[in-house]
C-alpha cells in the first residue's frame, strides 16, 4: 500500500460521547487518500470498542492503545506523528468536525504553494449541550495542516504544555526554520470546522485548576528567554514574539489570581505592561487589589459578559460575511443532536 498524502492525528481519551461523529467527518471527506491515527490516552469508556468498530470497517484508520493516561495530547500526539506516513499531518482532537471539503481544499493549497509550511484556518465553535454556534476562533489544532518536517523541526509536542503543545511546537518550528515565520498561510478565510467546547475540554477554563494553565504558559514563556529572543535576527517575528509573550504574561497574571496567588499575578500583569500596554493587563492589575474573592467574581462577570456580547458580536459579523458557510455548520451539527 502506498503512503497517504495525509495523516490526521487524533488523541481521544473517554470520549465515547464525541469519537463516532469525528470519525464520520473524515470518512465524508472529499479528499481520500488519507490515514486516521487515533491514539487511546488509557479510556476507562467504550472509546476503544467504537473506535475498532470503525477500524474493521476501513484500513485507512489506526488505532493505538495506551495502557495508562498520560495527562494530556501531547504524548498521544507524539506517538502518532512518529507513526504518520503522510507527506501532510492534520489535527483533529475527538469532538471537533471538519467540513467535508476540508482537506481537499488545504491539501490542493499546500500543494500549489510549496514555499508554506503551515496552514491555519478558523472555525464556527459551538456549545457541546445546546449545539449551537457561540463563536469564531482558531479552535486549536483542528485548523492546522502542517507539512511533516515542521513537526521534525518543532521537536514533537512537549507534555508539560498539554493544552497549548501545538502552539509550542509551531514556535519552535519558527526559531529554527530559517524564514519560517513568512511559511505560514491562513486559509480559507470563511471558517470550515468546528470547535466544541464543553466542561469536559481541556482548554474549558471555568472547571480546571488554574495552577494548571500557569504550568502550560511558564513553559510557553520560557522557551522564549532573553537568551533566545537575542538570537533572532529576523526584526518583524522579535516585534511579534514579544507582543506574543505580552499576551501571555497577562494570562498568567489571570491564572495566577484565580489560583489565590494574587501577588505572583501582580508581577505577570506588570511583566506584561513592560512589554507593552494592554489593557487586560493594566485593568486587571488594578483588580488584583482588591483581593482575591472580588476578583473571582468580577473575573467572572468579565467573562460572561465576552461571551454574551462579543462573541456574539463575532459570530453575527461572520455570518453576514459567510452566509453558507455558517448554514453548513448548523446543517452538520442538527444531524448530530
Amino acid at each position: 500500500m502506498e503512503n497517504p498524502r495525509v495523516s490526521i492525528i487524533t488523541p481521544t481519551y473517554n470520549g465515547e460521547k464525541f469519537i463516532e461523529r469525528t470519525i464520520k467527518s473524515v470518512l465524508w471527506q472529499t479528499f481520500q487518500d488519507w490515514e486516521m491515527i487515533i491514539v487511546d490516552d488509557g479510556s476507562k469508556d467504550k472509546t476503544v470498542e467504537i473506535v475498532k468498530k470503525y477500524v474493521e470497517k476501513d484500513k485507512r484508520i489506526k488505532l493505538i492503545e495506551l495502557e495508562e493516561n498520560t495527562g494530556g495530547p501531547a504524548i498521544p500526539r507524539t506517538i502518532a506523528c512518529k507513526e504518520a506516513k503522510g507527506e501532510y499531518i492534520a489535527f483533529l482532537d475527538q469532538d471537533d468536525l471538519y467540513y467535508p471539503e476540508y482537506l481537499e481544499l488545504k491539501i490542493k493549497y499546500l500543494d500549489e504553494n510549496p514555499h508554506i509550511d503551515i496552514l491555519f484556518s478558523l472555525a464556527w465553535t459551538f456549545d457541546e449541550d445546546t449545539k449551537k454556534i457561540i463563536n469564531v476562533e482558531h479552535g486549536g489544532p483542528v485548523n492546522m495542516i502542517v507539512r511533516k518536517k515542521v513537526i521534525e523541526i518543532g521537536e514533537y509536542f512537549k507534555p508539560e504544555q498539554n493544552g497549548v503543545d501545538e502552539i509550542g511546537l509551531i514556535y519552535r518550528y519558527f526559531l529554527k526554520e530559517k524564514d519560517g515565520f513568512t511559511k505560514v498561510k491562513l486559509f480559507p478565510q470563511e471558517p470550515i470546522t468546528l470547535y466544541s467546547r464543553h466542561p469536559s475540554q481541556g482548554s474549558y477554563v471555568e472547571n480546571k485548576d488554574p495552577l494548571s494553565f500557569v504550568k502550560r504558559i511558564t513553559s510557553l514563556i520560557e522557551e522564549y528567554n532573553e537568551n533566545v529572543l537575542n538570537k533572532i535576527e529576523d526584526k518583524i517575528f522579535l516585534n511579534y514574539i514579544i507582543k506574543i509573550k505580552k499576551i501571555w504574561y497577562s494570562r498568567l497574571g489571570n491564572f495566577y489570581c484565580l489560583a489565590n496567588k494574587i501577588n505572583e499575578g501582580r508581577e505577570s500583569f506588570k511583566k506584561s505592561l513592560s512589554l507593552g500596554f494592554n489593557w487586560f493587563s493594566f485593568l486587571f492589575l488594578i483588580l488584583s487589589y482588591l483581593g482575591y474573592k472580588p476578583y473571582r467574581k468580577l473575573e467572572y462577570l468579565f467573562r460572561q459578559i465576552q461571551r454574551k456580547f462579543f462573541w456574539k458580536s463575532e459570530v453575527l459579523i461572520y455570518r453576514l460575511k459567510y452566509p453558507k458557510t455558517y448554514k453548513r455548520a448548523i446543517e452538520i451539527l442538527n444531524k448530530f443532536k
